[in-house]
Order: C-alpha cells, then sequence, then structure tokens
C-alpha cells in the first residue's frame, strides 16, 4: 500500500487494480488538475507533470477513454524535472459526466472516483427547479452519494417556500440550506468530510462552489467574484477541474467551472430515480402501454387534475425523456458507424499484410 497517497483516495480496491502493473515498474497517481496541454498528477514521488502516452492515445476508443480531473493512473517512472507519461487509467468505481456542448457526440467526464457529489444551487432569483431536475438525473447516473446545497440563503426571503417546491423533486436527498459567508451556517457541510474521501461540487456559474470551497478550506483556494446586479446571477470564476486537499486530513474537494449547458449523457435508471413520484403512478394506469393523453384510468392525468403532480414537472420528465431517446439513437448510430471504419481498417490492414507476404515470398 502506497501510504503517501492514502490521504488522496488510494485503498485496496485500486491497489488490487494497480498490482499488474506494478510488477512492471509503473507508478500509481492521481489526477488533480487537468489543463490543455498536460495533467497535475500526484505520485509516491510528490506532484508532478503528466502527458497521454501515445499508446493510450491509440488505444482509446472515444474521449472517456482519456484521464480526467479524479482519476487514478498508470505512469511510466520519471527523474526530477521530467514529464511523466500515462500508460493507463484505473477502472473508475464513480463517474460523474455529461453530454460535450453542441453537437459533439461525445461523453465528458466531469470527475472520477467521487464518493460524494454536491449540486450546489442559489436561493436567489437565479433558482431553478427544472434545472435541478437535470442535475439529479445527472447525479443519480453517477453512482456517487448526492447531498443538494442550497447556497445563498442571505439572499432569499422565504426559505420555507422554497424548501416546499424542493421537496416535490429532491425525495430522499439531503438538502443543506446555508450562506457561504456564514461561517456557521458551512458546518452541515463538514459532517461530510472524512479522511480519504473525494467531494465534489456542481453547478452553474456564480452558484459559490468557490466560496464554499473558500469556506472548508478556511484560506482562499479559489478567487470568487460578486453576482451580478441586473439579474443576480453569479459570474464565471473557476476556469478549470482541480482536486484540492483538504486541512486536518479531511478529505479532497473537486472545484469545477459552472456548467452553462447541462446535456445528459444517458437517462436510463438516473432519469427513472431522480423521477421516482412518476414511474410510481405510470405503474398505477390502468393500462400498461399507456400513453397518458386520453386512456381511461390514467393515473398520470389524474394526478395532474388533482395538483398531486405539477405540470411543469411533468413537462420536464417528457422532455428529459425525449431527450435522452434521441440521445440513445445518435449514440447507436455512432457506434454503427465506428464499428464500420473498424472493420474496414482491419480489412485494409490485412490486405497489407497479405501483400507484403506475398512479395517475401518472390
Amino acid at each position: 500500500m502506497y501510504q503517501d497517497l492514502i490521504p488522496y483516495g488510494w485503498n485496496a480496491d485500486f491497489q488490487a487494480a494497480f498490482l499488474p502493473f506494478k510488477a512492471q515498474g509503473f507508478l500509481p497517481g492521481r489526477v488533480i488538475a487537468e489543463h490543455r496541454q498536460h495533467l497535475i498528477v500526484i505520485t509516491p514521488q510528490g506532484e508532478n507533470l503528466a502527458v497521454v502516452s501515445g499508446k493510450l492515445r491509440y488505444r482509446a476508443q472515444c474521449r472517456a477513454d482519456y484521464p480526467a480531473v479524479g482519476d487514478w493512473v498508470v505512469l511510466s517512472p520519471f527523474q526530477n524535472g521530467e514529464r511523466s507519461k500515462v500508460q493507463a487509467v484505473l477502472p473508475r468505481q464513480t463517474r460523474i459526466s455529461r453530454k460535450a456542448a453542441g453537437e459533439d457526440m461525445s461523453e465528458q467526464i466531469i470527475g472520477a472516483n467521487i464518493d460524494t457529489l454536491f449540486i450546489v444551487s442559489s436561493l436567489n432569483q437565479d433558482f431553478n427547479m427544472r434545472r435541478l431536475e437535470r442535475y439529479l438525473v445527472l447525479a443519480k447516473n453517477s453512482g456517487a452519494q448526492t447531498v443538494l446545497v442550497m447556497n445563498k440563503a442571505d439572499l432569499c426571503n422565504d426559505i420555507p417556500a422554497r424548501l416546499a417546491e424542493l421537496s416535490t423533486v429532491t425525495q430522499e436527498i439531503p438538502v443543506l440550506v446555508l450562506s457561504a459567508l456564514d461561517p456557521e451556517s458551512v458546518v452541515p457541510l463538514r459532517e461530510y468530510l472524512a479522511p480519504g474521501k473525494t467531494l465534489a461540487m456542481i453547478g452553474s456559474s456564480g452558484v459559490g462552489k468557490s466560496s464554499l470551497l473558500n469556506a472548508l478550506t478556511q484560506q482562499q483556494s479559489q478567487r470568487v467574484q460578486p453576482i451580478r446586479q441586473r439579474d443576480a446571477r453569479g459570474r464565471h470564476t473557476t476556469v478549470h477541474r482541480q482536486l484540492f486537499l483538504l486541512p486536518h486530513n479531511q478529505g479532497l474537494m473537486l472545484d469545477s467551472p459552472g456548467i452553462r449547458e447541462i446535456q445528459l449523457w444517458e437517462g436510463g435508471e438516473g432519469l427513472d430515480a431522480a423521477f421516482s413520484d412518476i414511474q410510481t403512478l405510470v405503474s398505477h394506469c390502468r393500462f400498461r402501454d399507456c400513453r397518458h393523453e386520453k386512456e381511461p384510468d390514467c393515473a398520470v392525468n389524474e394526478a395532474l387534475g388533482s395538483g398531486i403532480l405539477d405540470k411543469k414537472r411533468w413537462r420536464n420528465y417528457l422532455k428529459l425523456s425525449d431527450e435522452t431517446l434521441y440521445l440513445e439513437q445518435r449514440k447507436a448510430q455512432m457506434r454503427e458507424i465506428q464499428t464500420r471504419i473498424k472493420a474496414k481498417n482491419q480489412y485494409k490492414k490485412a490486405r497489407r499484410e497479405a501483400l507484403y507476404g506475398y512479395l517475401i515470398k518472390r
């Protein structure tokens, strides 16, 4: 066991996965920051710069196969001043991911091997229930424990009303109400800190993630900016993902740039879990293939009519269902294209080898 790596989350599972590489003389390391040209990794020899090896680039099938912040990686030995090379990525225990922005049909890993995920939102005018539902689907698919952190309580005039709204979507998820500017209100957040545990904060730009990190570390770890006066929205401050080692061996915290465009990478179980109340209603419909339109004994329509189910929540569920269905169709198309390209390349390789063998015999 690499004792120096234990505060960074190294455990018996990662040790077991690394054993075959240890026999080859490689070193383990964790990615604590990601930049365009290089990664910053923590290793048994200390902090070092690293780049992805040519072998890993060749073997990578998609963007998600590359190392991300939070990943444990296999590194080639290096001397002082040298950049180490990432040879492989150890299996991830959890992964927070979304679809890359725009038309890019690839998975973007926000953070890997996260134990607890804090979804940070604001209680001021930037409060948005439908956006929170998207984050909850993303969180449910990550495999990490989820906690909803409602920041900027000092700017909310009616907290009980906000909490009543949240109760319709959060279900069993813990909700913390606090203000990053009040050290006392941040105390409940510390209950989730533990040695070797990795936590992450995600949310839109300006919800106060960096301010919360500064409150937890009790120092100016990240630069912060005041909110805009015209619309009460915060400013985009954090520019890259980074893991911070919290003081007094309290674990690690991943701070990431605000998500301006949150497109889901998958729905599936995460969508069902985030909207479990709707799934329960659907199961009580008279017909299994009920379209929830004019069918008799439709539990969904009855709930909508009585006000038990919020119409906006129902419409957002339909929107996310259609979005993830379309995404699955696009991913299937991409897999088919990649399979054809792979088969074509293999055919070309076989022809070259056959021609080379023929020429050698002559």
